[in-house]
């Protein structure tokens, strides 16, 4: 088993597989619209993935040679969204329901939208997607998904464990980095 998605209106989310040794992450199906996840003897709470309709609210290069966009997204249904920073989407891309997974650019304190910041490439479906958007476009979303987030640490203070924390990216690692930093900044 890995990590997956389903296709079709069924989804299902596995964050990893149990080694065998008793410290494997795993996550299983909640009623409540929560997800547990393991981490070693800890249990992390994740808010469960759900399909939102999403509106393009706004569109824009980030440098001269259109190789970063920046996209805008309202949520149009579901109207709120619970997410963490760090965490990412998956955007239906075309009728036949592939899909694409972009991360979080945004801090998660507007819960009626999210952005995405896109490196574009050069025949790249979603690339293409993203491109070909137009501003009020509707698009299928799956969010949020993803465990790559700053988790507190339970055996210190907060502002202990935040003044210790290192963060290292390069390429598109750099966009849940950079909603992570802002998160702690703006709203921690």
């Amino acid at each position: 088993m890995g990590n997956g998605i389903s296709g079709g209106d069924e989804y299902f989310w596995l964050a990893g597989r149990n080694s065998g040794n008793g410290r494997g992450n795993f996550a299983r199906r909640d009623p409540e619209k929560v997800a547990f996840a393991t981490r070693g003897d800890t249990i992390v709470g994740m808010i469960k993935p759900e399909k939102y309709i999403t509106r393009v609210s706004d569109k824009y290069f980030v440098s001269e040679n259109e190789r970063f966009l920046y996209v805008k997204f309202e949520l149009v249904l579901p109207d709120r969204i619970n997410y963490q920073a760090g965490q990412y989407v998956s955007f239906k891309i075309n009728e036949q329901g592939e899909r694409r997974c972009y991360s979080i650019a945004s801090t998660p304190d507007d819960h009626h939208g999210f952005h995405i910041l896109a490196e574009m490439v050069v025949g790249g479906k979603g690339s293409d997607f993203l491109k070909n958007i137009k501003l009020g476009e509707e698009v299928e979303v799956l969010a949020p998904l993803g465990r790559f987030v700053v988790q507190k640490n339970q055996k210190t203070k907060e502002s202990e464990n935040q003044s210790k924390l290192l963060f290292v990216a390069t390429g598109s690692g750099i966009v849940p980095i950079y909603a992570m930093i802002n998160d702690l900044l703006i709203n921690k």
